[in-house]
């Protein structure tokens, strides 16, 4: 028995490699077809692999090389802004000054004017009280002379009056006539 199982032992290998021998004549051809098919399959997919793998580093080096340009125009453009910006804010501050400047200047030429104005009115409002005074003056002596004219010229004309009658007394009694006017006139005179 032991013979038998060294036998068997021995005679497995044997088969095993005659089998591998009758499949390898069979099989062979197909199998060596099929693994320079595999290798060709491989080859070519490892080639595209490396032709894919090459194209998308060629297109992500052009995306990152168009995404950094177009942030070079972004930041440059941003920049101008900026400057535009800082320029605008420098023209508005400097409007802002000037506009004080000439408010201010505006301002002091404003009240130096108006207090021109109010001396020169004042000046004159002085003139015209003085000139109205004046005039009042000029106004009441001319009345006072007019009033003391009246008077004279009505004493005048009653002295007139009184001679007229005088007169007309004379003429309608002749006892009166001997008395003259001027001797009248001065009794009512002493009067």
């Amino acid at each position: 028995m032991a013979n038998q199982a060294s036998n068997g032992s021995n005679a497995a290998p044997e088969l095993t490699n005659q089998l591998g021998q009758l499949r390898d004549i069979l099989f062979g051809e197909d199998k060596r077809e099929f693994e320079a098919h595999f290798e060709d399959i491989e080859h070519s997919t490892a080639k595209q692999l490396d032709q894919l793998s090459a194209q998308v580093h060629q297109e992500l080096a052009e995306l990152r090389a168009e995404i950094t340009r177009h942030f070079d125009q972004l930041s440059e453009r941003l920049s101008d802004i900026d400057h535009l910006h800082m320029e605008r804010a420098d023209q508005i501050q400097h409007y802002a000054e000037t506009t004080a400047q000439h408010l201010s200047t505006f301002e002091k030429a404003t009240e130096s004017a108006a207090l021109q104005l109010e001396s020169k009115l004042d000046s004159e409002n002085n003139k015209l009280h003085r000139s109205m005074d004046e005039k009042f003056e000029q106004l009441s002596q001319q009345l006072v002379k007019l009033e003391k004219s009246l008077r004279h010229d009505k004493a005048d004309r009653n002295l007139l009056a009184e001679v007229l009658t005088q007169a007309a007394a004379r003429i309608s009694s002749p006892e009166l006539a001997t008395e003259t006017p001027e001797k009248k006139s001065s009794d009512n005179a002493k009067k």
